[in-house]
């Protein structure tokens, strides 16, 4: 299975909460997404491509990042909103793409809008 087919199927496992890598890094990450209400879909990637999604209900993009934003310390505020290297295109070419938060250069957070 591609790359591409691979995260699409795991984007369309709603309300599912998958661990791929169950390190103690994915799961403070994980905690830290969980406590962000009205979250539609996110998506944790590390940069040596394990992949976790969440999914629940969602409301309000900017108010999940600014939520998000606001739980990291300064050390972990990098936020990159542009086309920034190729993980970033990758993302704008497979999905919705709206944030993209590195934390400590090991995980890459993309929240999104579920399709219809």
């Amino acid at each position: 299975m591609s790359f591409k087919n691979y995260i699409l199927l795991i984007i369309h496992i709603y309300k599912t909460l998958v661990f791929v890598n169950q390190s103690s890094d994915v799961i403070q990450a994980t905690k830290m997404l969980e406590k962000v209400p009205n979250c539609d879909i996110y998506m944790l990637m590390s940069h040596e491509g394990d992949v976790l999604v969440y999914t629940d209900n969602f409301v309000n993009l900017n108010q999940i990042a600014e939520q998000i934003y606001e739980m990291l310390n300064d050390s972990q505020k990098i936020i990159e909103s542009g086309n920034n290297g190729g993980f970033i295109k990758l993302c704008i070419s497979y999905m919705t793409y709206t944030l993209q938060i590195t934390m400590d250069n090991s995980f890459i957070y993309v929240i999104q809008q579920k399709r219809n």
